[in-house]
């Protein structure tokens, strides 16, 4: 049962209804937490947020939004083409983490919310979808029972608390509503047995997991989510697990084809601040490292996936 505080919270007003409908309002917005609009902090060359800076530990530029298109693609094929699993029917109110665009329900108002504004300047063709600029770690604003849907993909790195979150989407969503999170396992595996832990790309993924664990952010999450979904109230969880393959042979080829530019593609962004930051190395260093691996990645005897 809710208290009476929050019965008596104000409804929620959506992005359309508080006008922040160009890229100078949402910088109007930006401007009460940083006073120079449109500034993003560099480091080790690569461009950040600036909106609760340092929460997020990868990169926002153009290199890491072409990457994250061709991910969608990716993940696309890996889904048979749908955007999602949950069985919805006639949704009213949607919520997308992290962000994205959900056109395919056009009678519905969806919500998508992300720290950096990259995708927030609204497209004419899309009237139902609205974006917002906020941390979804923060104290949510919505009020109990708002949303049908609430979608999250790729969360892995930027939450320092899941069961916090997940209570959140729990509260806000409709009786009867469904929350999905597609969550990769960064942990790589050989289609010819475990990788040997003595290469270079074995070393990234050992790191890399750990670095994150350093910055309160873990990545090896998935295995946890069905049962932290469970003890927070949610009922009929559903676990399905696929397989990302990052190259060799195999029965989707496509797949292969589609993934192999975009996991080297995304080793620098991924890598860079989390390595320098929480495991005391150099730019120059994280970067001759990571060329080691992605010829571990180019020789294709690994046949290496992660689980999705």
């Amino acid at each position: 049962m809710l208290d009476e505080a929050e019965d008596d919270l104000p409804p929620y007003k959506f992005p359309h209804e508080r006008a922040l409908d160009s890229l100078e309002a949402l910088d109007d917005m930006c401007a009460k937490d940083n006073p120079e609009p449109g500034d993003y902090p560099s480091e080790n060359g690569r461009r950040y947020h600036r909106y609760r800076a340092g929460r997020y530990n990868f990169p926002n530029d153009q290199i890491e939004i072409d990457r994250l298109n061709l991910q969608h693609r990716l993940l696309r094929v890996v889904q048979n083409g749908v955007l999602h699993s949950a069985p919805l029917e006639d949704p009213k109110a949607i919520l997308d983490l992290g962000t994205g665009t959900a056109a395919v329900y056009p009678a519905a108002v969806v919500i998508g919310n992300d720290l950096s504004p990259i995708q927030m300047i609204p497209d004419p063709r899309i009237s139902n979808v609205q974006f917002e600029m906020t941390d979804f770690e923060d104290i949510w604003e919505y009020k109990p029972d708002t949303f049908d849907f609430i979608y999250g993909r790729y969360l892995l790195g930027s939450v320092t608390s899941w069961g916090r979150l997940l209570s959140q989407a729990y509260r806000a969503l409709r009786p009867g509503g469904y929350l999905e999170l597609l969550e990769p396992l960064p942990v790589l595996q050989g289609d010819d047995g475990p990788i040997d832990n003595t290469s270079t790309l074995a070393l990234w993924n050992d790191n890399f997991i750990h670095a994150a664990k350093e910055a309160h952010r873990p990545v090896d999450i998935a295995p946890m989510l069905k049962e932290t979904m469970e003890l927070t109230g949610f009922v009929d969880v559903h676990q399905d697990v696929l397989r990302l393959r990052n190259g060799g042979p195999g029965q989707n080829y496509s797949v292969n084809v589609d993934h192999m530019p975009g996991f080297p593609a995304g080793l620098e962004g991924s890598t860079l601040k989390l390595f320098t930051r929480y495991l005391g190395d150099t730019p120059g260093g994280v970067r001759e490292f990571l060329a080691e691996v992605k010829k571990d990645l180019r020789r294709f005897n690994h046949n290496t996936y992660c689980k999705l």
